[in-house]
C-alpha cells in the first residue's frame, strides 16, 4: 500500500516553473524502490523534458513521513533522490539532474 510519503520533483524551466503537484511521485512506506507508478511519471516527465528545449534543469528532493529517527530518514530520502536521478539520468536526462 502506497501511504503518504512522497518524491517532489520539482521542474525550472526559463521563465516559467511547473506545477510540482503534477511531478510527485509516491514511494511504498520505508522504500527506495520506484513503483510502477513512479516509473509511469518519470517516463513522462522525462519525455516532456527532451520535447521542451527550454527546460533547463530538474530539481529533485526527496521526503519522508515522520517515523523513524531524523538518521534514518535523511538516509532514506536520500537513496530515494538517487533512485529518481539514476533512473532519469538512464533516460537522457544526466545533465539536467
Amino acid at each position: 500500500m502506497i501511504k503518504g510519503i512522497s518524491f517532489l520533483v520539482a521542474l525550472s524551466v526559463a521563465a516559467l516553473t511547473v506545477s510540482a503537484q503534477k511531478n510527485i511521485v509516491y514511494f511504498d512506506h520505508d522504500s527506495y524502490e520506484l513503483t510502477p507508478l513512479a516509473v509511469q511519471k518519470l517516463n513522462e516527465l522525462a519525455h516532456s523534458v527532451i520535447m521542451d528545449k527550454h527546460k533547463d534543469e530538474l530539481l529533485i528532493t526527496g521526503h519522508t513521513d515522520v517515523d523513524g529517527t531524523d538518521e534514518y530518514n535523511k538516509a532514506l530520502s536520500s537513496n530515494r533522490a538517487m533512485a529518481v536521478h539514476e533512473y532519469l539520468s538512464k533516460k537522457g536526462l544526466a545533465n539536467r539532474v
